[in-house]
């Protein structure tokens, strides 16, 4: 690794990225002795980085922003469609009731997850007609942003 880092550094790189699929997770320490700083990780894999240059490092941030989304279902009678809140992280919101709704996935746009979450908690289907309102929060769980979508 040392050899690799005079490698790029010779070659004018400033930047790198070291993806360790979760299998190799023996070297994380030897890539952190070498400078790599942890930027993410998922089940199969470990991303650290390392800036070469003697400035501070531009290269971007992990993901730091979860998408939320809640639905408006309106039937004819212009009553509209509220679930109970069965499981919660927040005791006090245990119970309530809410607009269905969820967490996007992965590539996943506004009109697929709320189609998704409607459909799941409510077996309703339903389809994106327009934006409502949007609040975008800070400090969230895991301390992360929050963007939630109506």
């Amino acid at each position: 690794l040392h050899s690799a880092l005079q490698a790029w550094e010779g070659a004018g790189k400033r930047g790198v990225w070291l993806r360790l699929p979760a299998e190799a997770h023996a070297y994380v320490d030897a890539a952190v002795a070498a400078g790599f700083e942890y930027h993410h990780a998922t089940a199969g894999y470990l991303q650290l980085t390392r800036w070469l240059p003697p400035t501070p490092s531009p290269l971007p941030r992990y993901a730091f922003t979860s998408v939320g989304v809640g639905g408006v279902v309106v039937n004819g009678k212009r009553e509209v469609l509220m679930v109970q809140e069965r499981v919660s992280p927040s005791k006090r919101m245990q119970g309530s009731w809410k607009l269905p709704g969820g967490l996007a996935e992965p590539g996943e746009d506004f009109a697929a997850t709320v189609a998704r979450e409607v459909a799941e908690e409510t077996g309703v289907r339903a389809e994106l007609d327009g934006v409502v309102s949007l609040r975008h929060s800070h400090g969230r769980r895991f301390g992360q942003s929050d963007v939630y979508v109506i």
